[in-house]
């Protein structure tokens, strides 16, 4: 739950600990209770998949990494050993080409906003965890997580599309440095639920209408956060509407499923729209009836309002279009990137379509070595559900023999 992005920022390196399971210990764990939490491989391709995705996770973060061994021997078949041989030269290569930042969405997080909640909140879950594993990463966009006041930093990369999820706490200064911010970049601030809501103890609905931009009121109940889109003629009518059938609903999460969903919360959070004809209503509480999802032209940038946690991939590939970030694959899979790496784990099968940022002299698969592109900004490729893609897409780089086996 680190926000690399902070760490990038004050030039710290980082040390994870992967307990990531294998096949090995299904059965140990199938009945266990916890184990509803995650989804056990079924055998050693699956490991590979894994161990080959945490390892690019790593390698594309500019972090370090070792797994823990949890339980004994679970890393010890000889095609675990063998992933782990393709991975080491694959992190001897990336140690040769740019890792830089590609600018895209930015997450900010507000660590004061963590004690607005009650102790292990389930909004608190619903809003960063679980997204975090859901939602942003599956968005198809260059996603990176921050602490709020990051964005004063002269180093803060252009990212176009700013989300909020919980500053609940937020100062006057962080406000005013991410509306600066927004402004100088043009770009799009997505806030969630109440920013700045709670000052000195106290619930002041002012400082958050003053933030957003639009006139932010509560309603003392709990209920499911969840909100029903609504057709309307804007830039996100494609997302609210993909079937003129159709009205999508989400916010909160897959409740009953696991500890990290919001279930019923409170108060709620709706748009006074009755005096403000510059806010655009893209969505209405299903608990309130009253607007909870919108966005309003500021100028020079855009104030969304989302009065819900859990905004799913295809809404945040939305609003990533709209403040003009490039979308890398439409898919829903997992994706993370730098200015010369791209990972991809599978989430369904069939043909996925990616299109980088720029043209790549070539395209190499770093788990085969195999070269899948040449001269192009977009490939095709057809992958099995849990398969992991780990590609370099840029000039042609005489580091790639060490890819070779020796």
């Amino acid at each position: 739950m680190i926000p690399l992005g902070s760490l990038r920022l004050a030039g710290k390196a980082w040390l994870r600990d992967f307990d990531t399971r294998t096949s090995i210990t299904r059965a140990q764990h199938i009945f266990h209770p916890v184990g509803r939490l995650w989804r056990f491989p079924e055998d050693t391709w699956q490991d590979q998949q894994l161990l080959w995705r945490d390892a690019a996770y790593s390698i594309v973060k500019a972090g370090a990494w070792w797994w823990h061994e949890i339980n004994q021997g679970m890393y010890s078949l000889p095609e675990h050993i063998g992933c782990v041989e393709k991975i080491n030269r694959a992190a001897n290569f990336a140690l040769t080409v740019d890792r830089r930042t590609v600018p895209g969405c930015a997450v900010l997080i507000d660590p004061e906003g963590y004690f607005a909640l009650s102790n292990a909140s389930r909004l608190s879950y619903a809003l960063t965890y679980q997204s975090r594993q859901l939602n942003w990463t599956h968005s198809g966009l260059s996603c990176e997580t921050y602490c709020v006041k990051d964005v004063q930093s002269p180093d803060f990369p252009p990212h176009k599309l700013l989300l909020i999820p919980n500053a609940f706490r937020i100062s006057e200064a962080e406000a005013d440095a991410i509306i600066a911010y927004a402004k100088k970049n043009r770009a799009v601030v997505v806030w969630q639920m109440a920013p700045g809501v709670s000052r000195d103890g106290s619930i002041d609905m002012g400082r958050t209408s003053e933030i957003v931009g639009m006139a932010i009121k509560l309603v003392n109940i709990e209920a499911y956060p969840g909100i029903i889109t609504c057709a309307a003629d804007h830039a996100l009518s494609e997302f609210c509407h993909p079937d003129e059938l159709d009205q999508l609903e989400f916010g909160g999460g897959p409740s009953q499923n696991d500890d990290s969903s919001s279930g019923a919360v409170g108060p709620l959070f709706y748009v006074d729209v009755t005096e403000d004809d510059g806010v655009v209503v893209c969505g209405i509480s299903k608990a309130l009836g009253l607007p909870a999802f919108a966005y309003k032209k500021m100028g020079d940038w855009t104030s969304v309002f989302v009065g819900a946690p859990g905004i799913p991939p295809s809404l945040l590939r939305a609003l990533g279009r709209m403040a003009g970030c490039h979308v890398f694959n439409a898919t829903d899979d997992s994706l993370h990137v730098c200015t010369d790496l791209l990972l991809l784990n599978c989430k369904n099968p069939g043909k996925k379509e990616i299109l980088f940022n720029k043209k790549a002299d070539v395209v190499i698969d770093l788990f085969t070595g195999e070269e899948i592109g040449r001269n192009t900004s977009a490939i095709d490729i057809n992958l099995q559900r849990f398969e992991t893609l780990f590609c370099y897409y840029g000039k042609h780089n005489p580091s790639l023999k060490l890819l070779c086996r020796k």
